[in-house]
């Protein structure tokens, strides 16, 4: 009877044991002490019969056979095969006994994470694609969590884990990262998987000697730079300079400003032609931060929608003057554009704020809230809405109000925050959903979890597009014989020319909502686009996205050079762009490209018109796989004629 009880109460501890061992498998170090423990417990219930039922007695024999210092022979021999059942006894006690060891190891290897975590990550890269990061902090788990949620079967490997704070340590293992105390420059590609570095310290310096220091060891080493893929983590504005200077092997180096990317996510996502009145797009700048006048680099050549349409952008906060006055410096040409840009020193936490709202800011119609800390953000966002609403007699001057929240609780809470009167609502007994009247309608960006993730950084369909955009530029430079390879290699090998294709990108939605479209998912039917086929049309949008270009060189440092200064430069640089000057011929009005171009390069105009017409292509709609390198696929379908959009387009 007493083998029967312990036959089947061990036959149960090591089943919830296996699926333990699976359900935490992706946290490997608690996978292996569960099977363990359970196979350590399961080994001292069978060796009670054989024991006199000495429980002391067993559990120091299971022990004994996990560190293989117990008279196994003997044991076994005593267990007498009279019957089935014992023969299943007896198999079962020899397989606990043969697998304890192994598990007793693994559970004592476990107490010392680091030389476990080394050994499961050996036994593992070699067959998985491997992603290093070069420090272990809040941002760094943040991305690695979204990867882990995004692609199956990778491996996370945290490098330079020393001092780390111990509760991002508990939680990288929760997700199944290994921990190692090696530098990521030490970690080599092997085997035939992918591996992706992440310079991500919160030493900006560190993460550009990291990045140095890789392509130094892949200098002299025959790679498929396909497999391998560097993220370098940096606002500084020399690590560009040292990149592009530096010879990359041919390996893809990406450089991910953190506010640039905030900024171009959310003019992407968050369209400024949301909300505009009058054929005018006025936008508020609350705040002078990095990534304030990063956005408001981005608002000036994003909001170049034709002359029908006139933008005026506003920025406020206590150095306003300042930051013009640094814009200036490193921006000529920037403040005279054809928009209006005005400057306004105020305290926004003070009633001055409400006295300049009322002189200058009447007519904003997008708002963006960029200081220094989430709750002031929130609360002049609040503000800021109960003060548009005040301002109408009908209560429907509602701009568009973002405001940027790094805390992820909270801006997740900001979505929805609603003025909600709970007990009248219960009292009258309305559908709760009433309170959607009472919404405050703030759309919060850069959270934490929104920048440091798979989809934004490694799946981004901006970068997507700017690919496509960047092939079409390409295969116009080579009438048509660029490869793929060629046009790939073309758009890594400069982090300039990447962030001109992110922006020519992301203004194609501006387009085709001035032509009366809008982008949609492939599961829509899409409408052909024929209006490119236009005459008037083309034109127009070719006029467009030169005005567009000529801002976001502006935004870049560029200013425009005279047919004089361009054929005196030529002679050292040969090429109309003069780099290091930073000049270009092509900074100026439309009606006097042709000029440049009897000079210069007599398909100045043509660039421009090839982009437009290959709208389509660059969008996936139509089968042109030159263009669509990287395998997007969306459709387009007309704007609701009823929705209050036809005032707003550009063209008729």
């Amino acid at each position: 009877m007493n083998y029967i009880l312990c036959f089947f109460l061990g036959c149960i501890i090591f089943l919830i044991s296996i699926c333990g061992f699976f359900l935490k498998l992706r946290n490997i170090n608690m996978a292996v002490r569960i099977l363990g423990g359970g196979t350590i417990l399961t080994n001292i219930i069978l060796s009670l019969p054989l024991k006199a039922l000495n429980i002391p007695y067993s559990f120091f024999y299971a022990l004994q056979v996990g560190s293989l210092n117990a008279d196994f022979e003997g044991t076994v021999s005593s267990i007498a095969v009279q019957n089935l059942f014992m023969s299943a006894y007896h198999f079962f006690f020899i397989f606990i006994c043969m697998l304890s060891p192994i598990l007793f190891g693994g559970v004592f290897l476990t107490l010392f994470d680091g030389l476990w975590d080394k050994f499961i990550f050996i036994l593992r890269s070699p067959f998985m694609s491997v992603y290093y990061f070069s420090e272990l902090n809040e941002k760094s788990l943040t991305l690695a969590e979204s990867i882990l949620q995004n692609q199956k079967g990778v491996l996370i490997a945290f490098c330079n884990v020393g001092n780390t704070n111990v509760r991002l340590i508990g939680e990288a293992r929760i997700a199944g990262c290994a921990l190692l105390s090696e530098n990521e420059v030490s970690q080599r590609l092997s085997g035939r998987k992918k591996r992706f570095y992440f310079e991500i310290a919160e030493d900006m310096d560190a993460n550009l000697n990291g990045v140095k220091k890789l392509l130094q060891v892949y200098e002299n080493k025959s790679v498929d730079c396909n497999r391998l893929k560097i993220f370098l983590f940096t606002t500084q504005p020399e690590a560009e300079i040292v990149l592009n200077a530096t010879d990359k092997h041919g390996i893809e180096v990406n450089i991910v400003n953190i506010n640039i990317l905030t900024a171009y996510k959310l003019i992407y996502e968050k369209p400024l032609y949301e909300g505009e009145k009058n054929n005018s797009i006025s936008v508020l700048i609350i705040g002078t931060t990095h990534l304030a006048t990063e956005i408001l680099r981005a608002v000036l050549w994003c909001g170049q929608l034709g002359e029908e349409r006139s933008l005026q952008i506003t920025v406020i906060d206590k150095e306003a003057m300042r930051c013009k006055a640094i814009l200036k410096r490193n921006y000529p040409e920037l403040i005279d554009g054809d928009y209006t840009l005005n400057f306004i020193d105020v305290d926004t936490e003070t009633e001055n704020f409400k006295r300049v709202l009322d002189e200058s800011c009447q007519d904003t119609t997008y708002v963006i809230t960029a200081l220094d800390s989430d709750k002031k953000n929130i609360e002049t966002a609040l503000y800021l809405r109960a003060y548009y609403l005040r301002g109408s007699l009908e209560f429907e001057n509602e701009p568009t109000i973002c405001a940027y929240i790094q805390n992820d609780t909270k801006a997740s809470v900001t979505a929805e925050f609603a003025a909600v009167d709970r007990d009248r609502i219960q009292k009258k007994g309305w559908d709760f959903s009433t309170k959607a009247a009472q919404y405050y309608k703030i759309y919060p960006f850069g959270s934490s979890r929104s920048i440091y993730s798979y989809e934004a950084i490694m799946d981004s369909e901006i970068e997507k597009l700017a690919l496509n955009c960047s092939a079409v530029y390409e295969l116009a430079f080579s009438s048509g014989a660029a490869t793929s390879e060629q046009i790939l290699a073309s758009y890594n090998a400069d982090e300039t020319n990447k962030r001109s294709n992110r922006a020519a990108a992301i203004h194609i939605k501006y387009k085709l909502h001035a032509l009366g479209f809008q982008m949609t998912d492939a599961s829509r039917p899409s409408e052909p686009l024929k209006e490119l086929e236009d005459k008037n049309t083309l034109e127009a949008l070719s006029r467009l996205e030169h005005s567009r270009w000529m801002a976001f060189q502006r935004s870049e440092g560029y200013c425009g050079a005279t047919i004089e200064e361009t054929q005196k430069y030529i002679e050292q640089t040969k090429s109309h762009k003069y780099v290091r000057a930073k000049l270009h011929v092509c900074i100026c009005d439309w009606d006097k490209l042709d000029e440049a171009a009897a000079l210069f390069d007599p398909d100045f105009k043509k660039y421009d018109e090839n982009l437009i017409k290959s709208i389509p292509d660059v969008l996936g709609i139509t089968d042109n796989s030159k263009i669509n390198l990287s395998g997007i696929k969306y459709n387009v379908e007309r704007l609701d004629e009823n929705a209050g959009c036809t005032s707003s387009r550009l063209l008729s």
